[in-house]
Parts: structure tokens; sequence; C-alpha cells
């Protein structure tokens, strides 16, 4: 069937909202009729909200249903079916040989209650137990095996007391052991040595209860081991996070210090060659000479700070800046036209390469910030190597130190990767402004 539409008029749609548009004070004839036809439409549609709600309904009864079936279909274990066996085979043989009553009809559903219900003692113990310690006196009653009578019971407080605590463990072989003394003075008191009989029965029942305390226990032990295990991995996990967090911290701290001190550089010899272009041309090719040597310089540094991301062995075999290319450091201030004084004092052969290179970075960054943000004309850079601990110093004497941001308030990333870098190796660094200037001292111990 071809369904036929109807293209509503502005009329008809300024209708459907309650009014009238410009000139028009009514709907047309085939307007209503369109409206009328809709109408007819939605009433007759099928509801597009019930459905979903009837078909989730069916789907959680369906899974019900099917995870019922499940647990009922649950297939038995043949051991499980060759023990209930074995036990009611031990029952008969028992009454029959050393009973009075003899093997009757009424003893099969009594034998039958004393060993079937173990099949679900590990899904409901306690009932299992209270089921099977009933049995056992109409097994009394009816076949009479007396040396063997104990033997589902055991088995019940044996899968009871291995599923629940030590208290309820202990309670249950009480009463065991009272149910097996009451069935013997009852049943089997004129039974030749019944004395001895009642001592083997209550001793079974609290071997099985000692038993499953302990399986309990054991099992306890086990869960707890693994527990210990899965905490342990997890603090290596955690461990190792926090490992891979530091290295990129570090990397970060690498890629700063390298990328700025030479962009900062380069900036400086930029200035210098275009400035003496015209007037100097064999100092601006010299400048030029020095961006070169400075580029390759922070490539270097780069590829060693970066060359731990890689899958290969080609990493970065280059040296490790120290206290030997302080002077480096030195010289690139003077190019930019701030004076600075190095002073190293002590043996630097004293000096660990990590502490080497803890100090190196922190006078690259501070003199960085000193041609960044000071606008001083001098710096001094002092370390002190003593016998347990560096002094490292570094000020600048910028008019402006004390009014900048980064350094007035130590929130720059410079400031804060400095003082990050002191305290991987154990040491300390403070940085603020002092009169006339400014001042980063920073403490490293050499062991």
């Amino acid at each position: 069937m071809v369904r036929r539409e109807h293209v509503a008029s502005p009329a008809f749609r300024e209708a459907r909202r309650g009014g009238a548009g410009p000139g028009t004070s009514a709907m047309t004839e085939p307007d209503r009729d369109a409206d009328h036809t809709a109408r007819g439409l939605r009433a007759a549609a099928p509801s597009t909200t019930a459905a979903p709600r009837w078909a989730a309904r069916a789907r959680g009864a369906a899974g019900r249903a099917l995870r019922q079936r499940q647990r009922r279909s649950v297939p038995v274990d043949p051991k499980e079916l060759l023990l209930v066996a074995g036990l009611a085979a031990v029952l008969y043989v028992d009454g029959a040989v050393a009973g009075d009553t003899g093997i009757g009809p009424a003893s099969v559903p009594a034998v039958a209650l004393a060993v079937l219900p173990l099949l679900w003692r590990s899904r409901a113990p306690s009932r299992v137990l209270l089921v099977v310690l009933a049995a056992s006196f109409l097994c009394l009653v009816t076949l009479d095996p007396h040396n063997t009578v104990v033997l589902p019971a055991m088995v019940a407080v044996h899968a009871f007391t291995k599923r629940t605590d030590r208290r309820r463990a202990i309670a249950a072989g009480i009463v065991g052991v009272l149910v097996t003394v009451t069935a013997v003075v009852v049943f089997a008191r004129d039974v030749p040595n019944a004395h001895l009989v009642l001592a083997l029965n209550c001793l079974l029942i609290a071997i099985a209860a000692v038993s499953g305390d302990g399986a309990r226990a054991r099992s306890a032990f086990r869960e707890s081991v693994r527990e210990r295990e899965r905490e342990r991995e997890r603090e290596m996990d955690a461990r190792s996070q926090q490992l891979v967090t530091e290295e990129r911290l570090r990397i970060a701290r690498d890629v700063h210090d390298v990328v700025a001190h030479a962009i900062m550089e380069i900036n400086i010899q930029a200035g210098t060659a275009a400035h003496l272009a015209a007037r100097d041309p064999e100092r601006a090719q010299a400048a030029l000479r020095d961006i070169k040597r400075s580029s390759g310089g922070a490539l270097r540094d780069l590829r060693g700070a970066l060359g731990v991301l890689r899958d290969d062995a080609q990493t970065s075999t280059s040296p490790t800046d120290g206290l030997d290319t302080l002077p480096r450091l030195a010289a690139t201030l003077r190019a930019a036209g701030i004076d600075c004084t190095l002073h190293v004092e002590g043996e630097p052969e004293a000096v660990p390469s990590s502490v080497g290179a803890t100090i190196f970075r922190i006078v690259q960054e501070a003199t960085t910030n000193v041609v960044r943000h000071s606008g001083a004309r001098h710096a001094t850079v002092r370390v002190g190597i003593g016998r347990s601990e560096v002094d490292l110093l570094v000020e600048d004497d910028g008019a402006d130190a004390s009014a900048t941001t980064t350094h007035g308030d130590g929130s720059g990333n410079g400031l804060r990767g400095m003082a990050e870098r002191a305290a991987l190796v154990g040491g300390a660094l403070r940085a603020g402004p002092v009169p006339g200037g400014w001042r980063v001292h920073a403490t490293l111990p050499l062991r």
C-alpha cells in the first residue's frame, strides 16, 4: 500500500501551534483532513515505550529461569556418588552382621535419609548435619548398625566445621558427641563392650570436627597467602608506576633545562650576529659559529635525555655534565653581557657524578633565569665542596628581581625543577630575593 503524504501549509502549522498566521483565521479543508489523518495514524500506531519495558521483563524472567535450571542441573561428582553408595553399603553390611533387628523395608528410607543429604553438604552444611544426626537414630531403630552408624555423621560434621568458624566447629563437635552418647546409651547399651563402642564413636566425631577445622584453617591460610601475594603485586605495580612517573619527571626537567638554556644562548648569539653583521662581519661569523655549537650541544643533550625512551640499545654514551662544564655556563653569561664570577673550592674529584650533574643543572637553570628575568649585570657562582656536603650559591644583582613574578613567589617550573633535583640527591634548595638581587642556595650531601 502506498501512503499518501500531505505537505502542511503555513496556515496549518500555525493553527497546530494554537494561533493563526497573518491573514488567516482557521485551517483550510485539506489541512483539517491531514490533521485528522495524522491523529488517526498516531492512535493506531503501537506504543514505542511499553514494548521495551515488556521486553526487559521477559528477558529478566527468562534469565532467572535459566539460572534456576542451571542450579538444578549441576552435575553430581561421581566421587560423591561413590561415597554415598559406600556408606549405604557399609551400614547395610553392619546391620546385617551385627544388628539385632536385621534388614527390613523400613531400613531403606532410614539409610537413604542418612546418606543422600551428604550430596548437598557443601551447599547447606548445617541443614545436612541436622538431618544426618536425626537419621542416625532412625538407622539404629530400623537397622541397628551400631558400629558404623557414626560414619555419615562424621562426614556431615567434617563438612560443617570446614565451612564455619572455630566456635561453631567446637559446638558442632560437642553436639555430635552428645548425639553419639545418647544413641549408644539408648540403643547399644546391651552390646558387648558398649563402653568401647561409645569411646570409639565419640573419638571419630571429635576427629571429624578437628580435621574439618584444620581444613578450614589451611584454606584460610592459603587464601591469606594468596591475598598477600596479590597485595605484593599491587605494591610492585604501584612502585613501578611511581618509578615511571619519576623517570618522566626527570626527563621533563632535563628537556626543560636543555631547551631553555640552548634557546637563551642562541637568542643571545643571534642578536649579537645581527648587531655586528654590517660593522664587524668577522665577529658576526663567530657569533653564528657559537650558535651552531650551542645548537649541536643542545641536540646531543636532548638525545641523552630522550635516549632512555628508545627500545633499542643505541642510547647516548656522552659524558654527563658536571663541575668541569661549569665554565661553559659562565662563558654563556659573559656572552650575554653579564659579568660572571665562578669559584670552585675543594676537591671536585670527591663529588659523585650524580651530585655533579645536579650541580650543573641547578647552575644552568639559575644562570638562564639571570639572563631571562633579572636584568642583572653581575652574577656569582660559588661551589664549596666540604667533607660531607656541597654548598652551592648563585647570586645576581638584578634590580627588578624582587618584582618578578616567577622569582617572587617561587612558582616557576624552573625553580620547582631545581628544588626537585636537589631533593632527588637528598639535598635542599632555597631561592628568593635578597637585598640588591636574587639568590639560589642549595645544600647537597656527598654520601
